[in-house]
């Protein structure tokens, strides 16, 4: 609308609905709705259509553009909560310190208690407040708008809160998925799976055996429903038919420090108990300098970790007091640390503890142990990179391996790590398993590979050796495996666990592999590769068949070797067969833009390894193409 000049009066449309008569503002009706746009954008009740006559005369009050029609709205009028608040926040955060239009500690006050939806003095004053925001930071201004743009505006449900959903066919899927994901790698003997009718003494030892490695740090961490630890597992499972000891390991060999894994002790929850008589810490928050007084907010916390970033309800603390009344669940010595940003000040209470350690020369007297290792959140976190590929700390984790397949030959290694690390004990342990991050069912998910409930065998996604490994996604590992077998860059470096390897239970056969199909510039033409599969042991169990391509040589292009064009994995009863399919296309046979013509080697394996190669077959590009996106 065009401005009106000074002095000039504001001139009303002959006929206007009462909000818009009132605020003096032009009436636009286009006849399509029973309410003017104005009242359309405001979702308001248009008196357009009603004749004046109808409806009476106006009623006597006093009307201004803040009263009307603004204290007969509510939030959801205008734009949905969520974004009502966070618009409110975000002048809080940027705006406030330049521009402190009111008293923050009384308006927060009444924000917390959601005045806006019942005190029209309040929204009145927060319409402005959120005008200024978004006039005062461009780049929020664009989001808004693209919000309002992508119909976030007319979302005017509201936010759901976080819940916690725990349902049983959830554990179960997270169970399986951890089982079918861990990797066997060594199995010497056949000492896995575990013969619960021989084994009466078992051995668990090192830092991870009672700490459930569920997940990464930073932002792969979560929040379980629980967690249960390798050590919860076995006794829950086997504690009434096997006895069962559990020791964080010491060498008492060639290793004083005994095996640890923390860069820092884990945060202190378990015999905690804060004043309110609930499990973890109390957080009182003071906006003095000293925790004296009445705090302004009281937080619980389930252990002895707390931030204030992100917490929008604590901006205007100085000082925090956070508590707790701690009972150790073990007879023995403790260690306690403490850490923060800033001054920070610690209050114990009670007998100063030290560390409790024990022997693994008790090793010695069980038939089988397991030795859980690998890295925590501590480690393998977001904001930081692993300065070597060792185990944590100090190598002690090694050396405790090491000083147990000494004194025992039954012993077993289950490493719990996101990423590759080094081996060097590799040779002196009778079986390897790599278990991964396998969220809040880890504990059981291992024992049920351990015990061989779980038709087992996963295909290993690293490429390495005994003393470094290298880490390759499934698209390039042939080009690193490939490029190395050329340069010969490991002379005399074995690779232990090439890509694709993983162990069984039983033993499979593959055989009557053959193809159909063609590549070409067609995007639907496709190649198929089948081939028999038979469980020829005496255990379920499952194999994964894997498709190489192995392109021919192009002067003046390098390539890998071979690449993985596809792979499927079976699940076979004893003396089960079944029939593999592996279908790819013309993006299998490029791996870039470009297919070169000439005969294409086509591997049917079980791994990377040239070893593992059951059939090699013959697939031919009749000339070069290209092809876009």
């Amino acid at each position: 609308m065009p401005p009106v000049a000074s002095g000039e009066r504001r001139r009303i449309a002959p006929k206007a609905c009462d909000i818009c008569r009132d605020r003096k503002v032009q009436c636009v009706y286009d006849g399509e709705n029973a309410s003017c746009r104005r009242c359309l954008d405001g979702r308001l009740n248009c008196t357009f259509l009603c004749a004046r006559k109808a409806r009476g005369p106006p009623a006597r009050r006093q009307a201004n553009a803040l009263t009307l029609p603004i204290g007969e709205l509510a939030v959801e009028h205008l734009c949905p909560r969520h974004v009502f608040l966070d618009i409110i926040r975000d002048y809080l955060e940027m705006v406030y310190p330049v521009l402190p239009l009111v008293h923050r500690p009384s308006f927060c006050n009444l924000l917390e208690n959601q005045a806006y939806a019942d005190d029209p003095a309040f929204f009145r004053l927060c319409i402005p407040l959120c005008a200024v925001t978004v006039a005062s930071i461009p780049r929020k201004f664009e989001i808004y708008n693209a919000d309002r743009k992508t119909g976030k505006f007319d979302d005017r449900r509201e936010p759901k809160s976080e819940e916690a959903v725990d349902r049983p066919e959830h554990r179960a899927l997270i169970r399986q998925a951890g089982a079918e994901g861990l990797v066997l790698l060594k199995n010497d003997g056949n000492v896995l799976p575990i013969d619960v009718r021989k084994t009466k003494k078992i051995a668990l030892l090192g830092p991870l055996a009672k700490y459930a490695a569920a997940h990464g740090g930073g932002s792969a961490s979560l929040n379980c429903h629980y967690k249960i630890s390798p050590y919860d597992a076995f006794v829950a499972r086997l504690g009434s038919d096997v006895e069962i000891t559990h020791s964080k390991g010491r060498s008492g060999l060639t290793h004083k420090s005994g095996s640890h894994i923390f860069r820092v002790y884990p945060e202190l929850e378990a015999g905690c108990t804060n004043r309110n008589g609930n499990s973890g810490f109390l957080a009182e928050y003071f906006t003095t300098d000293t925790a004296e007084g009445k705090p302004f907010r009281v937080e619980e916390f389930p252990r002895g970790y707390f931030t204030t970033m992100m917490n929008s309800h604590v901006t205007e603390t100085k000082t925090v007091r956070f508590t707790t009344s701690f009972e150790p669940l073990v007879a023995g010595k403790h260690y306690l640390s403490f850490s923060g940003i800033g001054p920070s000040k610690l209050w114990i209470e009670g007998v100063l503890v030290a560390n409790q350690s024990e022997s693994t020369r008790d090793a010695m007297t069980f038939f089988l142990v397991i030795c859980f290792v690998g890295n925590t959140t501590q480690w393998e976190t977001e904001g930081q990179d692993l300065s070597s590929m060792t185990l944590p700390a100090d190598s002690s984790q090694d050396h405790l391996i090491f000083s147990v397949a000494d004194v025992n030959a039954n012993n077993i290694v289950v490493t719990t790590t996101g990423v590759p690390v080094e081996v060097p004990w590799l040779d002196d342990v009778a079986a390897f398993a790599q278990a991964w991050y396998a969220g809040q069912e880890t504990g059981n998910a291992i024992l049920d590979v351990l015990l061989g409930d779980v038709a087992q065998v996963e295909s290993y996604p690293y490429l390495g050796r005994r003393s470094m490994s290298i880490q390759a996604v499934m698209g390039t590992l042939a080009w690193i495996a490939t490029r190395a077998e050329k340069s010969n860059m490991w002379k005399g470096k074995e690779v232990r666990f090439l890509f694709g390897y993983g162990l069984s239970y039983t033993k499979f056969d593959v055989s009557n592999a053959r193809y159909e199909g063609v590549i070409s510039n067609d995007a639907n033409t496709k190649a198929k590769v089948t081939a028999r599969v038979k469980n020829t042991g005496d255990k379920p169990g499952a194999e994964t068949v894997q498709v190489y391509l192995q392109p021919p040589p192009v002067e003046g292009l390098e390539r890998p070797i071979k690449e993985l064009v596809g792979f499927v994995k079976l699940e076979l009863q004893p003396d089960e067969e079944k029939r593999a399919e592996i279908t790819f296309g013309r993006d299998g046979a490029g791996s870039s833009w470009k297919v070169s013509k000439g005969v294409y080697q086509v591997l049917i394996a079980t791994s990377s390894s040239p070893k593992d190669v059951k059939a090699r077959l013959e697939l031919f590009v009749e000339g070069d193409f290209t092809y876009g996106p």
